[in-house]
């Protein structure tokens, strides 16, 4: 098979010395304006030395400590560099402007800084499994060894490490070296969990006692496989252990490392105690002041975002650095004698050309990209269009990466009609269902392997049938698009309907009509509450994840299909090269620009 884009050179220039300095101000929000200070030219070779040079940590005044925090999240097993503009695996091998991150640039780069400020921390906010066919093959093994390599004080437990159950955590954390702390996390219930899990850890740097508190966001317990485990109360877990902290150990500063997203370590930051900083992982979120260094990358909010805590009334900072190793996050801190910020100094570093890739860790990472390579270049189809699932395309709404994935569900239903001997049965399901956190990486134009398609689809999968009572789906559909729903939209095939933002959550889905499948010509109808409809719908979504419980409590006759990947390389073999475009099935009145607390978008709220 062929490929019809032409390669097109993305230059994405690292601004490395775009650091801004922010003195910290009675204000609750401290602006977003930054000045750069030098930028380095497009053809200047910049080694990890010059990074470190572009930003200077403060002069120490009597009463003052200095302390760097280098940090990275939602790692999601991008061992190679991934492309500039889809964060997959880079198609244009060699191509050093097509090509950024990757974990040999991270290593090299966190190693330098470490080295170049003795007073720093590496922090880890988790989300290191999953993502790409490195893990799907080699599972933890692959990931403990070269997550032990980097220098890190602490790391986090993301929801993605739980996607080989409880039991494949506890062999991750046994190879970890580096202390795994999450104070909001109960596992009497799972004790294995137990030694390998703290509520905090202690390091010391310049002569001060540093606590950093783990947690993670409730919700695990709709998106993760956390067995039975209980996630307890984010907040008052983490004042809690700061205060121990505090008063036990006798830490000077306390710092929140976290799996949560950005919006809810604002509301965690706000009602914090003794805490001076909140560096977190989970939604993906870019936060960069200044213009930022790739066009790509589009700023959620400030670096950092600035809160102030409504217990003790101290400023807290939040920062995040993206995801799928596009930057490496790094803040300078001033703080004064009673352990608050008073000056700060930073912007997460793009992980480009500039950063040059040990060679050492090149030549270990060799022998497994070598049996990844093996598996992953297998050609599967092809498509002409870009199948998008960037910048949150698949969590606010309708996306043609959704649709294409919906539209090889149905067709292994049509396959599968003869299950029922009906003349006029044309598909034994017309209705697919998938979450759009399902959706991982945008495949674009050209040829699809088997490491593309792992790309998008990673978790190991079934895409199965069930028949689903006709009110139920519409509250599928209203909890789809309601303001408590956090976990992003489903995307669905076979309905259509009108949804009015403006009315309350859960009265907003009318007008709704679903394909019928008992029928010769295939049309809509209008949806009949009490009628029982076939839908095919992903393993995660069924079970009751991100919320949508009331399939697999309103369904029956539930039938084990097969694998998403198997499904889905079949629907392309067959009906290559495709050109799904973004489907129409909604009408939408008085949207609202609303990005979702998700993957890869987030809602910045003013919470001061």
């Amino acid at each position: 098979m062929t490929r019809w884009h032409t390669k097109q050179h993305v230059v994405c220039f690292i601004l490395a010395s775009s650091i801004s300095l922010y003195l910290l101000t009675d204000a609750a929000t401290v602006g977003a304006s930054n000045q750069h200070l030098k930028t380095i030219s497009s053809d200047e070779e910049l080694s990890a030395d010059s990074v470190a040079d572009s930003s200077k940590v403060f002069a120490e005044s009597a009463g003052t400590f200095n302390l760097s925090i280098i940090h990275f999240n939602d790692f999601h097993a991008r061992f190679e560099p991934v492309g500039v503009q889809t964060s997959g695996r880079c198609r244009d091998d060699g191509d050093e402007d097509s090509c950024v991150g990757g974990f040999a640039r991270l290593f090299t780069l966190a190693s330098r800084l470490k080295e170049e400020y003795p007073n720093s921390l590496v922090l880890n906010a988790g989300d290191v499994f999953t993502g790409s066919l490195w893990f799907a093959l080699f599972k933890w093994n692959v990931t403990s060894h070269f997550m032990n390599k980097i220098p890190q004080d602490a790391t986090t437990v993301g929801n993605h490490e739980f996607d080989t159950q409880v039991s494949g955590l506890v062999e991750y954390l046994k190879l970890v070296n580096a202390p795994v702390v999450v104070a909001n996390i109960d596992t009497s219930s799972e004790p294995e969990l137990t030694p390998l899990i703290k509520k905090s850890t202690i390091v010391e740097r310049g002569g001060k006692k540093i606590g950093i508190v783990g947690y993670v966001t409730r919700d695990y317990k709709n998106i993760a496989n956390i067995g039975n485990l209980r996630i307890l109360d984010e907040i008052a877990s983490v004042n809690a252990e700061a205060d121990r902290l505090v008063q036990e150990d006798k830490v000077d500063i306390v710092i929140v490392l976290s799996h949560a997203g950005v919006e809810l370590d604002q509301v965690v930051a706000k009602a914090s105690k003794h805490v001076s900083i909140v560096v977190g992982g989970h939604s993906h979120t870019f936060l960069y002041s200044g213009r930022p260094p790739c066009p790509f990358d589009k700023p959620k909010g400030p670096y950092p975002i600035v809160v102030r805590s409504s217990v003790d009334n101290r400023q807290v900072l939040v920062v995040q650095a993206a995801a799928y190793t596009r930057y490496l996050g790094l803040i300078h801190l001033q703080y004064n004698g009673q352990g608050n910020i008073v000056s700060w100094n930073g912007n997460p570093i793009f992980l480009d050309k500039h950063v040059q890739q040990d060679p050492a860790v090149v030549a270990e990472l060799q022998p497994w990209k070598q049996a990844v390579d093996k598996v992953g270049k297998d050609v599967k189809g092809s498509s002409v269009v870009l199948l998008d699932a960037s910048q949150g395309a698949c969590y606010l709404g309708e996306c043609n990466m959704g649709a294409m994935l919906l539209q090889a569900m149905i067709q292994e239903e049509i396959n599968l009609r003869v299950r029922l001997d009906k003349a006029t049965l044309w598909t034994y399901a017309s209705v697919a269902i998938i979450n759009s956190g399902g959706i991982r990486n945008s495949i674009p134009e050209g040829n699809i392997t088997y490491e593309d398609i792992l790309d998008v689809i990673p978790f190991e999968e079934t895409y199965s049938t069930c028949e689903l009572v006709g009110e139920a789906l519409g509250w599928v559909l209203e909890r789809s698009v309601a303001d408590d729903n956090k976990n992003g939209p489903v995307q669905i095939a076979g309905v259509k309907a009108t949804i009015d933002m403006a009315l309350p959550s859960y009265e907003r889905v009318s007008n709704i009509e679903v394909m019928c499948a008992d029928c010769r010509v295939p049309r809509y109808q209008p949806l009949d509450p009490d009628r029982w409809y076939r839908i095919v719908v992903n393993d995660f979504t069924y079970n009751g994840g991100d919320g949508y419980t009331m399939i697999k409590k309103h369904s029956r006759n539930y039938e084990k299909g097969r694998s998403d990947k198997a499904i889905v390389m079949d629907y392309l073999r067959k009906f290559s090269p495709v050109s799904e475009a973004i489907p129409a099935n909604f009408i939408r009145k008085n949207q609202k620009p609303k990005l979702m607390m998700m993957k890869y978008s987030v809602r910045i709220r003013n919470l001061n």
